[in-house]
């Protein structure tokens, strides 16, 4: 396959698949991530826009937001079902909304010759066939190379390679997991029954170094907020 873009979200999937994308001899050309507005922040792992910018930088490839608008909070009926996860994360605009805001941002990159978006899913296959289904809307294909992997085998490998992330969001029963780095005896740490890729929801992260970066990303540690069963921990750039 030729020419592919990413789905970005900055944590350690993302960047393991970029890198077994490559491995695989495709020719990644870009990075597309969602973005709440006006917060600035990546969706659902709460990473200020900055930081991902600063990881494209690292990486050496262009970054294309998809700016989603933020929820009315008060409405109940105002949340994504896109991820099956156990508990369902506030703040997620309805598909409907999500679908139409990549299909603007992905249609236009379709047209200039990218192929196909690359995913760093592993087994959520109800996740796999939303996102087919509407990169078929597009004639773009979808490309998982971590799929069927085992979780802990998948941060083993991150881990191995020498990459570094830091947990930035996690749910509140976890929140002794937030600010922890996965390259520190994560795996240790988890308790029974959370996936160590934290693939239904539990958590997410934040990658600050990597091989395949230019050079690490500093940052310093803000506030953290909790809300709706979730805490996050701000990251500002140093």
């Amino acid at each position: 396959m030729g020419r592919l873009v990413i789905s970005w979200s900055g944590g350690k999937d993302s960047l393991l698949a970029l890198a077994r994308a490559r491995q695989a001899g495709h020719h990644v050309v870009g990075l597309v991530t969602t973005v709440s507005e006006p917060l600035g922040r990546v969706t659902m792992h709460g990473v200020r826009r900055e930081l991902v910018q600063a990881q494209a930088h690292a990486l050496g490839l262009p970054l294309w937001e998809a700016a989603l608008p933020v929820p009315d909070p008060a409405d109940p009926q105002d949340r994504c079902p896109l991820c099956p996860v156990d508990r369902p994360q506030a703040g997620l605009v309805p598909n409907t909304t999500y679908e139409e805001v990549m299909l603007g941002t992905l249609k236009p990159l379709a047209d200039a010759g990218v192929e196909g978006v690359v995913f760093g899913d592993i087994y959520l296959q109800d996740l796999r066939r939303f996102r087919e289904s509407l990169l078929a809307q597009v004639g773009l294909a979808g490309f998982f190379p971590l799929w069927g992997a085992e979780p802990k085998d998948v941060l083993q490998e991150f881990s191995r390679e020498g990459g570094k992330a830091v947990v930035v969001c996690c749910h509140q029963d976890l929140a002794p997991l937030l600010g922890a780095r996965t390259d520190n005896g994560f795996l240790s740490r988890l308790p029974a029954g959370v996936d160590p890729c934290g693939e239904k929801g539990e958590f997410h992260t934040f990658v600050f170094d990597h091989p395949l970066f230019s050079q690490p990303i500093r940052f310093t540690l803000g506030e953290t907020v909790t809300r709706d069963g979730f805490i996050w921990q701000d990251l500002r750039l140093a």
